[in-house]
């Protein structure tokens, strides 16, 4: 058994990375993206440069500020399935909905299939390109959280 597991390694520390706290903030305000007053029952947490909306207690319901969507092709198909595989870590089996869609001034797209329980949704401003979007949610929950997500995309104040 000895020779399995030799002895240098056995002394070895096992390194648990921390990770950066959570804190609640009231407000998001970048150069040209202000949401001052968050609307219940979304709750916006800041983790060093990170900014996380929550929807309500749940956090697998959530939105992620992200850098620039710089897409110009927006309507390939093709473009968010394979978006869609590499965030979840899944094949798509069979065929899956894209949904286009657009909430005042910002650019929605939406992949969902029967076969797996993540929904993602990718948001962008129309104009601007400097930040997005990454809205996650589930396939039973795609419905009444695309209407509190909307909610949430009309207080921007994209300037």
């Amino acid at each position: 058994m000895e020779e399995l597991f030799p002895s240098s390694a056995e002394n070895e520390p096992i390194i648990v990375q921390k990770s950066t706290p959570r804190e609640k903030v009231n407000e998001l305000i970048l150069t040209d993206l202000e949401i001052k007053n968050i609307p219940a029952p979304w709750k916006l947490f800041r983790s060093d440069d990170q900014y996380e909306f929550q929807f309500g207690k749940n956090s697998d319901i959530k939105v992620i500020l992200t850098e620039s969507l710089d897409k110009t092709d927006w309507t390939n198909d093709d473009y968010w399935k394979k978006q869609w595989e590499k965030l979840t870590e899944l094949k798509l089996k069979s065929n899956c909905e894209i949904i286009y869609d657009k909430v005042n001034q910002l650019d929605l797209v939406t992949v969902k299939t029967k076969d797996w329980i993540p929904v993602l949704t990718w948001i962008k401003p129309t104009e601007s390109r400097t930040w997005g979007f990454l809205f996650r949610t589930e396939l039973s929950r795609l419905r009444g959280d695309m209407n509190e997500l909307k909610n949430l995309l009309k207080s921007i104040d994209n300037k």
